[in-house]
Parts: C-alpha cells; sequence; structure tokens
C-alpha cells in the first residue's frame, strides 16, 4: 500500500502544482478584466451592423483588448494562470461562435470571432509555458548553485576564489585551516608571497608551492569569467604529502560536478523532449485545425506551420545534444555513430572506425570519450573548417583509445592553452574529463596541417 500512498501523492502533488492560484488577488482581479472586456464585446456585438465590411475592426480591438489580461496572467503566473484565463475566453465566446456559425450568409462575425480566439487560444498558454520554464530553469540554477556551494564549503581540499586583482574573494573552511585564519579580503601575495601569485594568476601556474611549517602543495588552477563577465580563478591547494587521499577527494568533488552537470543535461533534455516538445507538436496541430477552419488565412498560417516544423527539428537536436540516450541505453560506439551521423548531415564528412572486443565499457569512461570526442568534432567543423574527420575507436582489454583527426587549418596549440583564462575552455574541458577517469589526452595541430586528438586510459 505504501508505494500507492506515495504514487497518489506524487500525482497529487503535480496536479496541484498546475491548479490556477485561487488564492493571489491579482488572479481574481485578471479575470474581472476579462469580464469588462468581455461586456464591452457584448456592447459592441449588440451596436455593430454584422453584415458591414468593417465589421471585424471591432472585433479586431476585442481581440487586443481580451489579449492584455490573457497575457498578464501567462507573464505573471505562467502556464497555469495562463490556461485558467484562456479557459474563461472560451467559454464567453463560444455562445457567439456557435451563433455566427448558424448565422446568415453575410454575416462576417465569425471569421474574426474564431481568428481571435485561435490567436489567443495558442499564444497565451506558449507565453505561460515559456514564463514558467523560465522560472523552473531559474530554480533549477539556483539549486545548482546551492549544490556547488555545498560542495565547495563541505571539500576537503583546500580551495579559494581570486579576482583579477589576487583579491580573495572566497575561501573553503580547508582553505582556512591550512592557511591559519580569515582569508577573505586579503591579497594572495600577502599569505603565499609575490612570487607565488604572481605565477598562480599567470599563463603557466607553478606545479608546487611551498608555505609555512614545510607543508609542499600542488596547486590546481582554473579560470572562467562570473555572470558579470569578471575573470575569476580558482586554486585548489592539494597537499603532496597525503597524495592518495588529495587524489581521491579532489577525483570525487570533480566527478560529483560533473555528475551533477550530467543529471542536469539529463532532466533538461527530457523536459525538453517530454514537455517542450510536445507543446510545440500540439501548436502545429492547432494550426492545422486553425487552418481549415479559417480558409482565407491560410497561407499565413502555413508559413506558422512551417516555422513549428523547423522548431521540432531544433528541439530534438538540442535534445540530442544535451544527453544522447544512446549512451546509457546501448552504449559508446551506437552513440559515436549517431555523432558522425549527425555531423556529417551539417557537410562534414566524417567517418568510424572501431576496433572492440567484448569487455563492457565503465559508464563515467564512456561519457568521458562522447564529450571527448563531441567537442573535437564540434571544433573540426566550426574552427577547424575541416572538409573530413575520421574517428578510430579501439576498445582493447588493457588500453581505450579514441583518435579524432581532421583535414582543418589547424591551429596553435600552446598559444590555445594560454587563452584558457580568456574563455576557451574546449580543450581545457577535455583534459579534465579525461583526467577524471585517469586517462591523458595529446592534440598535435599545425597551421595548414589539421588537427589530432588522441584520448587514452587504461581499463
Amino acid at each position: 500500500m505504501r508505494p500507492v500512498r506515495q504514487l497518489a501523492g506524487r500525482v497529487l502533488q503535480k496536479a496541484v502544482a498546475y491548479l490556477p492560484p485561487l488564492r493571489d488577488p491579482r488572479f481574481w482581479v485578471t479575470q474581472a478584466l476579462v469580464l469588462a472586456v468581455f461586456a464591452a464585446h457584448v456592447v459592441l456585438h449588440a451596436t455593430t451592423d454584422s453584415s458591414s465590411p468593417n465589421a471585424l475592426i471591432p472585433d479586431a480591438f476585442i481581440g487586443v483588448a481580451y489579449a492584455l489580461p490573457m497575457l498578464y496572467a501567462a507573464l505573471v503566473f505562467g502556464f497555469r494562470g495562463a490556461v485558467a484565463t484562456t479557459v474563461l475566453v472560451i467559454i464567453l465566446l463560444l455562445p457567439y461562435i456557435a451563433e455566427d456559425a448558424t448565422g446568415g450568409e453575410g454575416r462576417v462575425d465569425f471569421a474574426g470571432h474564431v481568428l481571435t480566439l485561435a490567436i489567443l487560444v495558442i499564444m497565451t498558454p506558449v507565453v505561460g509555458y515559456v514564463v514558467q520554464g523560465e522560472r523552473s530553469a531559474r530554480r533549477a540554477h539556483e539549486a545548482a548553485e546551492r549544490r556547488y556551494r555545498e560542495l565547495f564549503e563541505g571539500s576537503g581540499v583546500p580551495a579559494v576564489v581570486l579576482d583579477e586583482a589576487g583579491r580573495i574573494q572566497e575561501a573553503n573552511p580547508a582553505a582556512r585551516s591550512l592557511l591559519e585564519g580569515t582569508l577573505e579580503g586579503r591579497v594572495l601575495a600577502d599569505v603565499l608571497g609575490q612570487q607565488a601569485a604572481d605565477g598562480l594568476l599567470g599563463p603557466d601556474p607553478p606545479t608546487r608551492l611551498h608555505v609555512a611549517q614545510g607543508v609542499e602543495l600542488r596547486p590546481v588552477v582554473s579560470r572562467a569569467e562570473n555572470s558579470e563577465g569578471h575573470r575569476l580563478t580558482q586554486v585548489l591547494f592539494q597537499d603532496v604529502t597525503e597524495e592518495a587521499s588529495g587524489h581521491r577527494r579532489a577525483r570525487a568533488w570533480a566527478l560529483a560536478v560533473l555528475a551533477a552537470q550530467e543529471d542536469e543535461r539529463r532532466r533538461i533534455a527530457h523536459e525538453l523532449h517530454d514537455e517542450a516538445l510536445q507543446l510545440v507538436v500540439e501548436l502545429r496541430r492547432q494550426v492545422e485545425r486553425a487552418a481549415r477552419s479559417a480558409p482565407s488565412a491560410e497561407e499565413q498560417l502555413h508559413d506558422a506551420r512551417d516555422l513549428a516544423d523547423a522548431l521540432i527539428g531544433e528541439l530534438r537536436t538540442v535534445a540530442f545534444r544535451l544527453r544522447p540516450p544512446d549512451l546509457d541505453d546501448l552504449g559508446l560506439v551506437a552513440s559515436l555513430e549517431r555523432l558522425v551521423a549527425e555531423a556529417g548531415r551539417h557537410g562534414t564528412a566524417v567517418e568510424l572506425h572501431v576496433d572492440k572486443d567484448t569487455t563492457p565499457l565503465s559508464p563515467a569512461a564512456a561519457l568521458a570519450f562522447y564529450r571527448v570526442a563531441q567537442e573535437a568534432l564540434t571544433n573540426a567543423e566550426h574552427h577547424g573548417h575541416a572538409s573530413h574527420v575520421t574517428l578510430h575507436l579501439s576498445l582493447k582489454p588493457d588500453a581505450i583509445t579514441l583518435q579524432i583527426q581532421d583535414d582543418g587549418i589547424g591551429f596553435d596549440v600552446k598559444r590555445a592553452d594560454s587563452q584558457a583564462d580568456q574563455g576557451h575552455l574546449g580543450l581545457v574541458g577535455m583534459r579534465e574529463r579525461m583526467q577524471i577517469i585517469g586517462g591523458t589526452l595529446q592534440i598535435r595541430s599545425a597551421a595548414g596541417q589539421g588537427t589530432t586528438v588522441m584520448a587514452t586510459t587504461e581499463r
């Protein structure tokens, strides 16, 4: 019985989330505005000659008047408020549509009412859904930020975040314990010395740092921009005297961050496919029905249908790129085959060769190799302007190797690495993914000689 009660509770909770905001006074004010517009509509309907060629002009103004409270409901209350307000408008307009449908041959109100209702019924829930989706995304971002904060504060690896001037913005408890005292607001040069600070903020960070009491640290530096465009530097201080335990903690933390990221990718991909995509499909069906009921607007609605078809294809592509379902269901090889097929449709000739055995591949390794292939293909197409790319995957009992070779324009690898702090994080991301699974990444490239990416890890 407990699973049944839990299922019923989840269903009830989901249903309650879509109920209109009945306790919000603004919702009832919005409904009152709809009724006021309806009253004006009644007056205009009674005072306007329906046989006049200009009879649709009042309906056009009334359609705009209906749209105002409906869009307000969509923007303020999201999908649930938009649906409730749309239902009220449909109930109010249905008698007029029924009356117009059975009216005389000269009556033009029917087309006006149907067109007004079709536009509002399609537009308002879509706007409400988009608004609600943005709010959900914002809440998800805030939740991810909280998870990151928990990981940052709870990590056993000392970590500090520096601004462009080298001032410490954040420090976790492990860093405060290691460097003794409050660190926030202090200049890094005052804590570790000017030479160490210059090295950590420079393009080639040192591999070792010596601090008080003979403690030797290995700094791990990463750089990124915050939401305001300011460059931040995060430094993890690994205590080399506890190499094994420090490495396990850093790896667990990085895996947790990547796992949270991949979970978020998977969730967004599922929502795009199961909610947004289905909504656009339904929108296309409504456009089809509207085109059949209003032949005069068929040409405009045909363009809207084509736009909906394009949007459906784009949503499917985005969902696949976020999290390919084949990776979980069929494994790395099937996912790479689909990735190669997708890249081939963009005009680049891509080949995949696989030397494999029957030894299973761990999910973490499969994900790392897939992301490396995805990033390398993207770079070859968008930056290298390659016309031909070859992927060679070798799955041996003792090692896994993935080689991606293209005939593009090539680039300076050292220069690209030095520009990681300017937002060029693709190569850094590939290396970090391979390091997390205990592997290596080698990149060979030169101007006019194409690029070769080699990812390898032991079983």
